[in-house]
């Protein structure tokens, strides 16, 4: 009777399981062909990632260099693309592209420069398919460039005042001054920026060190008449104006940055970072993290007061460990969700890989379909006190994942337990079992 009384415990609990979401199965990418630029060896899977960062940089669709096979129709309905296919000018372009900037790299860039960062598409792209020259914006649209000489004249624009409040530059005729100028009234910040990473030599000042001109502008016209109007000023700049004059320089780093959260919401550069003096200097933020990114995300902080949670307010890692606060391709700021657990295996490498039998939830839904990403109240960060509720969302005869069970009842009761992972330890992937079991089981599974 206690037998039969757990078998109908079990089927009246597992027709009240939540039902989760059905598994999409694992994506795979046919082997390339018609390769001209890229190496012949790569996988479909290493050519899909070099695509997807291109399509970033330049902030287009697979479609604008592949062609459409109309007799290959997709699922929905819509042929798919012909990637061998050169029908499309724009994939001339791209390659004619990729070639010019292996040239630069490999021909024109001096070594031992001091950086490591090579030349990319987003270098001067930034996200837009038409490049803008590798200048300076000042707030009125014209450009002005690092390279001037002091005594050069550049006009400064003029106009009204913005709706916002936010003032443009005066109409005058600027000369770029020697920096013991700007010492004369600034002292404090003068003193406070030499100590600043940004006053080292700089490989793209060709080994001079960025001065205040290098973002204010030309600045005899300041210094003389003093207005605040006469020189660009990030105060009375809107985010778009500051942050324009900061990708000038970090632009081929931060690429993804104006369609990011923080740059389509109107976050400027100077709403986390002090330029002239910081109080955390690693990153020349406002603050140190986490505290600087709660004043915004005041809603993710109880999270890290839970009882298990990941130790950020301990400093033990950072915000940044694991969001990109300059933008990617996924949501929150992380990857794109079919590789958001590459953020996670960063600390957790027993959950790595590669595995030659991988569950297809990992890839599917990423690490936060069974954990809690900041903090919960579970034991290893799970989404439900008890792990058999997580595994039933997807394994259930009822569904149509390819990964069921056999008659679960009695499935669950000759396990001897009521953890499917007592049995199913392997969790993340296997190597010798391909539903999972520990490795002595899965030898003998067969």
């Amino acid at each position: 009777m206690a037998v039969m009384a757990m078998a109908l415990f079990a089927r009246a609990s597992l027709s009240q399981a939540p039902q989760g979401p059905q598994l999409a199965p694992p994506r795979t990418f046919p082997a390339p062909t018609n390769l001209k630029v890229l190496p012949e060896d790569l996988s479909g899977q290493q050519v899909h990632d070099i695509m997807e960062h291109w399509a970033g940089s330049l902030g287009t669709q697979c479609d604008s260099c592949h062609a459409e096979d109309q007799e290959n129709a997709a699922p929905d309905g819509h042929p798919r693309l012909n990637f061998a296919d050169d029908s499309k000018p724009m994939k001339a372009v791209a390659r004619l592209m990729y070639r010019m900037t292996e040239e630069i790299n490999n021909n024109y860039i001096p070594k031992g420069r001091g950086s490591d960062i090579p030349v990319t598409c987003g270098t001067c792209h930034r996200g837009r398919v038409s490049p803008e020259p590798f200048t300076i914006q000042a707030p009125s649209g014209q450009r002005t460039t690092h390279v001037q000489k002091a005594g050069e004249e550049t006009p400064q624009p003029t106009g009204e005042a913005k709706p916002d409040g936010h003032q443009p530059l005066q109409q005058v005729s600027s000369k770029f001054v020697d920096g013991a100028a700007c010492e004369t009234c600034h002292k404090e910040v003068v003193r406070d920026f030499a100590n600043n990473p940004h006053s080292g030599p700089v490989p793209m000042h060709e080994g001079k060190s960025v001065t205040c001109e290098s973002c204010h502008g030309p600045g005899t016209a300041h210094a003389e008449g003093g207005a605040l109007t006469m020189i660009f000023n990030p105060v009375t700049a809107t985010a778009k104006e500051v942050d324009e004059k900061c990708q000038a320089c970090h632009g081929s780093k931060h690429a993804s940055f104006e369609r990011s959260v923080h740059g389509d919401g109107g976050v400027s550069c100077i709403g986390c970072h002090v330029i002239h003096a910081s109080a955390a200097p690693k990153y020349l933020l406002k603050m140190e993290q986490p505290q600087l990114c709660f004043q915004c995300h005041s809603d993710v902080k109880p999270q890290f007061s839970m009882p298990v949670h990941h130790k950020v307010e301990e400093e033990l890692i950072e915000c940044t460990d694991c969001h990109d606060a300059h933008g990617a391709f996924g949501e929150n700021m992380l990857p794109s969700a079919r590789w958001q657990f590459i953020v996670c295996i960063k600390c957790h490498l027993p959950a790595a890989g590669p595995f030659i039998y991988e569950h297809a939830a990992v890839k599917a839904e990423g690490c936060i379909g069974c954990h809690f990403p900041h903090g919960g109240p579970n034991p290893h960060l799970l989404i439900q006190e008890n792990v058999n509720t997580i595994c039933l969302q997807c394994h259930l005869p009822s569904s149509n994942s390819t990964a069921g069970l056999p008659d679960v009842p009695a499935h669950i009761l000759s396990a001897q337990s009521p953890s499917c992972i007592s049995c199913h330890s392997s969790i993340h992937g296997s190597n010798t079992s391909e539903v999972f079991l520990r490795p002595t089981q899965g030898k003998s599974e067969r």
